[in-house]
């Protein structure tokens, strides 16, 4: 059976990155796992996160990545990585020294470390070889030499099954050199927002849950006007449009068509060509191709609006490096439970990127993943 277009795209979406920063001044991303009651031994068991990937085989291996377990030394879950060409190594390098040190809290109280591929080419610079294990987290500008503009930063998600395919594991990082001292700080914290998708967190604003604490104003997003305008005129002219209105909007004026189903049905917002809606997708409402589960005590762990993986508010928004006013043009917002009132969220819980990190939300789920003296019990896939 062939697969539509919108389906392919949906699954090349969903399996070949994490998660694509938004570019600008806000482009950086946070996201944080809740704090579950419920604790694994096992490497290869999903349930704890709020949620996670179908128990894929054939083609397909294990999750990644794999926590060695020693009663006696402590365990390790070390992440290899190498940079993939001359140019990474010289910009990209000082870079993630930096990006690491922001974990150091999660990796002093977890088994998680990043290492350098011991097949690197060069001892500090670490340029991947042709030797280079297949499973190491190899590191480039987007695209590689930093040819050019107009890309944006992804990685692969850690504890995702991958495909057996050689160098699976990546992180880009768009639009960067070192020299550039401009943006600098915000650029370590949108690489430190993509390796918390390597170790595995996810996006705190795509929690079914969502709506309890976070407003998502979907009018403000790029591409929302755009949006709009086609679904009127498809609804106005019928024969000369070129997808028809959506049946599910059947009676509906393009307005709410957009409220109630673009701006939340992933399928309808690629034929519509809205992709930059995707991000902000409930867990929930994606296609069976990837099965989104609930930790067990999710509808009790209020969002963490200063995780690392939670979208700031004005991500992807119409006027994102233009002078943006919040509420009125911010894309998510924070609310209180208390007294229902709007708050900005910003990068890591603060509004100063270099002050920025990860939340102690994010150390305790990467600590739960990573567990540094717990016994594994159950056998593991491998990497």
């Amino acid at each position: 059976m062939m697969l539509g277009p919108i389906l392919l795209a949906l699954m090349s979406f969903l399996f070949t990155v994490c998660s694509a920063c938004p570019q600008g001044e806000f482009s950086m991303l946070y996201s944080t796992n809740i704090t579950t009651n419920s604790t694994t031994n096992s490497t290869n068991h999903l349930d704890p996160r709020w949620y996670s990937v179908p128990d894929l085989r054939g083609m397909y291996i294990g999750p990644w990545p794999v926590t060695k377990y020693d009663a006696v030394n402590g365990n390790q879950a070390h992440i290899p990585y190498c940079y993939v060409d001359a140019w990474a190594v010289s910009n990209l390098a000082p870079l993630f020294g930096e990006v690491f040190s922001k974990f150091k809290e999660a990796i002093d109280q977890s088994a998680l470390d990043f290492v350098p591929d011991p097949d690197c080419k060069g001892v500090l610079e670490c340029e991947c070889s042709p030797n280079s294990n297949p499973n190491t987290l190899r590191i480039s500008g987007a695209p590689a030499n930093g040819a050019k503009e107009g890309t944006r930063s992804d990685a692969s998600c850690g504890f995702m099954y991958f495909s057996t395919e050689p160098g699976r594991h990546t992180v880009k990082i768009a639009n960067y050199k070192w020299d550039d001292t401009a943006g600098h700080a915000e650029k370590v914290l949108e690489a430190t927002h993509e390796i918390a998708h390597v170790v595995g967190l996810d996006h705190e604003h795509q929690r079914p849950d969502r709506d309890v604490d976070l407003r998502f104003h979907c009018f403000a997003l790029r591409g929302a006007v755009q949006a709009y305008d086609k679904l009127e005129f498809a609804k106005d002219n019928p024969d000369k449009a070129e997808i028809p209105y959506p049946a599910e909007c059947k009676d509906l004026h393009p307005i709410f068509c957009l409220d109630k189903h673009l701006c939340h049905n992933p399928t309808l917002a690629v034929q519509w060509k809205f992709s930059d809606m995707l991000p902000f997708t409930l867990g929930n409402l994606w296609p069976q191709n990837r099965d989104f589960q609930r930790g067990p005590d999710i509808n009790t762990s209020p969002i963490d609006t200063d995780s690392i993986t939670i979208y700031p508010s004005f991500a992807g928004a119409v006027k994102e490096g233009d002078s943006p006013i919040f509420p009125d043009d911010a894309v998510l917002l924070g609310v209180s439970r208390d007294d229902d009132k709007e708050f900005p969220i910003y990068t890591g819980g603060n509004a100063d990127p270099a002050l920025a990190g990860l939340s102690a939300s994010d150390i305790s789920r990467i600590v739960q993943l990573y567990p540094k003296n717990i016994v594994k019990i159950s056998g593991s896939d491998g990497w």
